[in-house]
């Protein structure tokens, strides 16, 4: 094998290596943003239903003092 066929080679080696990783990193970020938004949603139903929990509470105290 001639140096240059080496050479082209070993380019197309480190094209394709550069490439899967970016597809993975790629994917690593896509999977985190969905864990993120899931946490988000996650905390966002969770406050949610404390703020209507608090709102009844405060119903049901001023209708048993008024």
């Amino acid at each position: 094998m001639k140096l240059s066929d080496n050479c082209v080679c070993q380019v197309h080696r480190i094209k394709d290596n550069c490439a899967q990783q970016v597809e993975w990193i790629q994917t690593s970020y896509q999977g985190q943003v969905k864990h993120l938004r899931d946490i988000r949603d996650y905390g966002t139903n969770h406050l949610s239903a404390l703020r209507d929990q608090y709102y009844d509470q405060v119903k049901y105290i001023i209708f048993f003092l008024s």
